[in-house]
């Protein structure tokens, strides 16, 4: 599902991975502002699990940046 995710077109995976992980979509994406702000980013705001344009959903540079030193912590990741 992973793999399904990084593909182009793999917004569906994104919503299956979140319903899988909180039962819900907004229940996840809450999880992901929680994970963010903890991370330490200032000017990220996720409103879908997918990253695909909405109103409201925003992110910086530096604020992917903090997100991606996270990500590299996961050896399965890389």
């Amino acid at each position: 599902m992973l793999y399904c995710l990084l593909l182009y077109s793999g917004n569906d995976a994104a919503n299956v991975l979140a319903e899988a992980v909180s039962g819900n979509i907004p229940d996840f994406v809450n999880l992901m502002n929680e994970k963010a702000t903890a991370l330490g980013c200032t000017n990220t705001n996720f409103v879908n699990a997918t990253g695909l344009d909405a109103d409201n959903h925003y992110s910086t540079a530096y604020d992917m940046a903090m997100m991606a030193k996270e990500l590299i912590k996961h050896e399965k990741i890389l």
